[in-house]
């Protein structure tokens, strides 16, 4: 008897000493999560989330987190609201901090009453965590205000989600009112919606808005009235994840769309870059992209290898050290910082880079370039550092597919050089069903930032079957610069926009040039 009171009051203060947090993760785009929620999530135990929830809000969770996927949605395996309400009381028991994520607010259709209840009811320490609704940012991201002084001075927000939701809606005098109406979860519901507000006595030439994946690069809006919106919402195949906005604001989203108008908005880019230049995707997400992430190559950190002691004191033998890639920048210098070493260990030694994305991220390590190529080419660099030469021997930090030939150099130029393969590429078989339905889906352009990588994609394609390789066949391709052009060439592809300047902003700004130019131009037709 005992033992079973002193387990209680164990579990007791337990639960007392956890926090579960009610988190409102906000309408979709995941940079208006708040720093609050933001926080949590990084530090959190456990995080059990919903169906909507962005999967880059997960991974800011700390590694080891358990992550606990608790969506409703019946074709995916989600759990009832019961068995969340019961696993929160477990984790609660189990990790001191538990993050429950859920999409916009959590006191705005979101159940997260019941769940804060559940906690209450078993003594259970929680916080509530606000949201940015998707009543109102979604809105705001298409254009269309809630509320406008000549438009409307209120606004009035149902639920639209099931059939015993709508029985509780009293349509006789929603019809009747005169601000902004807005159905959360309601598209399903969209014919009985729209007809219950119409038999109820409201115009049919109400305007009315439908906005599907809000906040989002896969927005998608239809504008039209009471009368024709269920036809077009069919047309232009409009589905869950939506909202519903009807009034006299909706007229505003011609004027004041903004989101929609960014220069790559809803272009759709497969990225079979590496993982490393996550720059790249940020880049194009900002300019609306809708980015497909799926690395062909691998790159590896080999600097271990050659990087030692014996290595660092032979840096006085060479007159120049040359990188030609982000990657040796970057894996040379963070060995050194492993190494406890600073940049003195450089004095004597000067520095060409290949390239401004080279040339840039040299600078973040504090140091700047003494040559950097016209051309962005390793002849080029090497030309440069041959003729800075003092009769000491040149270093090339590059990767394990590098072309260079240091016997072919000193044949040619009579200077020593020492290639060190600081990193290494490795090519990575997809999973054809997975590219195949990434194809099947859709996809305006395709980037290759390396040779390397398009050996990879083409080895890929290889297996595919004959109507999937035909539809990449007429897919537009994006190259960093001539020599990946010229692999791509290769293989019997047209390069459809090559970078004027061979660097990752080099490429975006051509991206962007394709997409925007006058049809007809110059740029939007030469391949």
């Amino acid at each position: 008897m005992r033992s079973k009171i002193s387990r209680i009051n164990k579990e007791k203060n337990e639960m007392k000493q956890s926090m579960v947090h009610i988190i409102g993760c906000g309408p979709g785009d995941p940079k208006l999560l708040t720093v609050k929620a933001k926080e949590i999530i990084e530090k959190a135990d456990a995080i059990l989330y919903d169906r909507l929830i962005n999967e880059k809000i997960l991974t800011m969770a700390k590694p080891g987190c358990n992550l606990v996927y608790v969506g409703k949605a019946n074709t995916e395996g989600g759990k009832s609201q019961e068995n969340t309400n019961r696993l929160l009381v477990d984790y609660a028991k189990k990790y001191k901090i538990v993050a429950r994520l859920k999409g916009g607010d959590p006191f705005l259709f979101g159940r997260g009453g019941e769940e804060a209840e559940t906690l209450a009811n078993n003594k259970i320490n929680f916080e509530i965590i606000p949201g940015i609704t998707s009543a109102i940012a979604i809105p705001a991201y298409a254009g269309i205000p809630v509320t406008h002084r000549e438009y409307s001075s209120s606004i009035h927000v149902f639920t639209g989600h099931g059939k015993e939701d709508l029985d509780n809606l009293d349509f006789n005098n929603i019809a009747k009112l005169n601000g902004t109406i807005i159905f959360l979860m309601g598209i399903k519901n969209l014919d009985r919606i729209v007809k219950g507000l119409i038999e109820n006595g409201k115009s049919h030439d109400t305007p009315i808005a439908l906005i599907e994946n809000g906040t989002t690069n896969n927005q998608k809006v239809v504008r039209s009235d009471l009368k024709n919106i269920v036809n077009l919402a069919e047309k232009n195949n409009i589905n869950p994840p939506a909202i519903i906005i009807i009034g006299d604001v909706v007229k505003l989203n011609e004027r004041l769309k903004w989101f929609d108008n960014k220069p790559l908005f809803g272009k759709k880019i497969l990225i079979t870059r590496a993982l490393d230049h996550n720059n790249f995707c940020g880049k194009l997400q900002e300019l609306g992209a809708v980015i497909i992430e799926m690395p062909f190559i691998r790159i590896s950190d080999n600097s271990h290898e050659f990087i030692n002691e014996n290595f660092l004191q032979s840096l006085n033998d060479y007159s120049s050290i040359l990188f030609n890639s982000v990657n040796s920048v970057k894996f040379f210098f963070e060995r050194l910082k492993m190494m406890n070493k600073d940049l003195r260990i450089l004095g004597n030694c000067m520095i060409g880079v290949i390239g401004k994305g080279t040339e840039q991220e040299i600078k973040n390590y504090g140091v700047i370039p003494d040559f950097i190529p016209d051309r962005y080419t390793v002849d080029d660099l090497i030309k440069l550092a041959v003729n800075k030469n003092n009769k000491k021997k040149i270093l090339i930090l590059t990767s394990d597919l590098s072309p260079i030939n240091p016997g072919k150099i000193k044949q040619e130029y009579s200077v020593e050089v020492k290639k060190i393969e600081l990193y290494k590429t490795e090519k990575i078989q997809v999973d054809i069903d997975n590219l195949k339905s990434v194809i099947e889906d859709g996809l305006d352009l395709i980037t290759f930032l390396s040779s390397s990588t398009v050996d990879s994609f083409f080895e890929n394609y290889s297996k595919l079957d004959e109507k999937t390789k035909q539809k990449i066949d007429k897919i537009n391709i994006a190259s960093i610069g001539t020599m990946t052009s010229d692999t791509i060439k290769k293989y019997n592809h047209d390069v459809t926009i090559e970078a004027k300047e061979f660097y990752i902003e080099g490429l975006t700004k051509s991206i962007v040039e394709y997409y925007n130019s006058p049809p007809g131009s110059k740029i939007a037709t030469e391949t």
